[in-house]
């Protein structure tokens, strides 16, 4: 019997599961042990690849949103899974540093093709069938499992290294291809006339002016720094960890961890979004974020600094889903939320970006726990008063 309109649409939940399993890129880990294998790379070799992968994703970010508002979400994303998948296989073939840099740009295409554009398509897909308001908690719940079960893979790969580092890139293409088969069978929920009409005449100049006009930048711009500055942090966390003498062997544990505790989390999103103003969640957030820097700042014990680093992990990662309903909230019915949503990935590309070379300088100079807390003396400077000037335009409002 064949299935109805509704019954497809339903569908796209569980396939959209499917989808989040089969995104996680689980040879990050090794990408750089990979590459020094090969004669005459080095570390700034390993840099500079990584580096062009960021430069991709930051160029197409906005222009692959906009795209994806164009073509269809569902298109936008069968496209990413592509890219992803030429990427895996660069990756597998491996042998020269110009498939390195190959590997590093489809994947920054694939990144900014599915920024966005998930959230956009999962918000239309509920919306059809009048579950929109539930995005949070359903979304929350899917996230989780999209953290949970890829722990396995990763946890193994560096087991899997000592066989081959071509295993886990060959592991990804069967899982990438897993994905692709779920995004090809989507379904579209139907636009009305008036979302059709909206598409065909909003060049990205409009789009743009949309956002504006919706009050939606102020907003933007705050997530998309905090989410940036708490990135930075991150992004030190293998050589702070390194530096302050915690085995290497334990990496992977501790990344399974705060994976862990990621998915933990993610199911809280419903309840976030219920119970908080956005400017109540993102007033949390700030304090929380400055809390975790300070005491990384002073502390030199390594469980703690651990602990800190996973609960860092916890906070940026665990609650983007309640994040992004508060903005497609502001976005009301608007068929360009891919678009507008993948501004924030702009601004966060910018600030992690900005603040990584920063705080690299300054630990160049001054070493870790000092260049940590300078960086949070400038989050603070900018954040609060940021902030409290959302909370005076609100009120205002």
């Amino acid at each position: 019997m064949p299935k109805t309109y509704k019954q497809k649409i339903e569908a796209n939940i569980w396939k959209y599961a499917v989808h989040l399993v089969t995104s996680k890129r689980i040879y990050y880990t090794i990408t750089g042990v990979y590459l020094l294998q090969l004669e005459g790379a080095t570390a700034q070799t390993v840099g500079l690849v990584m580096a062009v992968g960021s430069i991709a994703s930051f160029l197409f970010e906005l222009p692959s949103g906009y795209i994806s508002d164009k073509i269809g979400h569902r298109n936008a994303l069968i496209l990413s899974r592509v890219f992803f998948t030429l990427s895996a296989v660069s990756y597998l073939i491996g042998g020269h540093v110009a498939l390195f840099f190959l590997a590093q740009i489809l994947s920054g295409i694939g990144q900014s093709l599915v920024s966005g554009t998930g959230s956009a398509f999962m918000h239309d897909t509920l919306r059809a069938l009048k579950r929109d308001n539930k995005f949070s908690h359903i979304m929350g719940k899917l996230g989780s499992i999209g953290y949970a079960v890829p722990i396995v893979f990763i946890m193994t790969v560096p087991f899997l290294t000592q066989i081959s580092f071509k295993i886990p890139f060959l592991i990804m293409i069967v899982l990438d291809l897993i994905g692709l088969a779920a995004a090809v069978s989507f379904t579209s929920p139907k636009k009305s006339n008036s979302e059709i009409e909206e598409i065909g005449t909003h060049n990205l100049r409009k789009v743009l002016k949309l956002g504006a006009s919706m009050k939606l930048y102020r907003y933007i711009l705050f997530v998309g720094f905090l989410l940036g500055a708490v990135t930075v942090f991150s992004g030190f966390k293998d050589v702070y960890q390194q530096f302050v003498g915690v085995p290497i062997i334990y990496y992977g544990i501790f990344w399974g961890l705060s994976r862990g505790v990621v998915a933990l989390c993610l199911p809280l999103n419903g309840w976030v979004k219920d119970h908080l103003t956005f400017l109540q969640f993102l007033g949390t957030k700030l304090v929380l974020a400055l809390s975790l820097f300070v005491t990384l700042s002073f502390t030199r014990n390594p469980v703690i600094i651990v602990a800190m680093f996973i609960l860092i992990a916890a906070l940026n990662w665990s609650f983007n889903t309640a994040e992004q309903h508060y903005l497609i909230d502001i976005m009301g019915r608007t068929s360009f939320k891919a678009t507008l949503l993948s501004t924030r990935s702009l601004i966060y590309e910018i600030v992690f970006a900005t603040g990584s070379l920063l705080v690299g300088m300054m630990i160049g100079v001054d070493h870790y726990a000092p260049a940590f807390l300078a960086a949070t003396i400038v989050i603070a400077t900018i954040g609060i008063p940021f902030y409290l000037g959302l909370v005076v335009a609100d009120r205002r409002r």
